[in-house]
């Protein structure tokens, strides 16, 4: 299995997120992760001033599946000097609702990260319609998902 090139962001995907989700999500759609027709995994790491750099790609697979490397998506975020940090993928099957695959994926990024100093805050889904969903993780366990899939404004 060949691993993914790490790629970095540049300057213009510095931004202040503040405290909604709406903003995580308008980032990743200006990205056009959710255009893509293959699921792509992205990370989004948060800087200490609420800023995020990113995203930045770690996965890129199939139309309904993919391998993610955590150690790669760890890398991402200790790369940029950040200690938390959200991830996101796309489903083009428009389907926003997680997989168990991606469940459990969430559990072992989540544990990883507090094995390291970390803090995974969030899994986002998004879809082609527009549709997208958030979980809340912390040290490794879903917390909280959102009910019903929002779409983008």
């Amino acid at each position: 299995m060949t691993r993914p090139t790490l790629q970095l962001p540049d300057a213009r995907w510095v931004r202040l997120i503040g405290d909604t989700d709406e903003a995580i999500v308008r980032l990743l759609i200006e990205s056009g992760i959710h255009q893509e027709a293959q699921e792509v995994f992205v990370v989004v790491p948060i800087r200490a001033d609420l800023a995020t750099v990113g995203p930045v790609e770690v996965a890129r697979g199939g139309f309904d599946r993919m391998s993610v490397h955590v150690p790669s998506v760890l890398a991402a975020v200790l790369s940029v000097g950040c200690e938390r940090f959200c991830v996101a993928h796309n489903h083009p099957t428009d389907d926003p609702v997680a997989s168990d695959e991606d469940a459990r994926l969430e559990t072992r990024l989540g544990l990883a990260a507090q094995a390291v100093g970390l803090v995974f805050e969030a899994a986002y889904i998004v879809t082609p319609s527009g549709r997208w969903t958030m979980t809340i993780n912390q040290g490794g366990v879903r917390l909280a998902a959102a009910a019903a899939p929002r779409r983008f404004r």
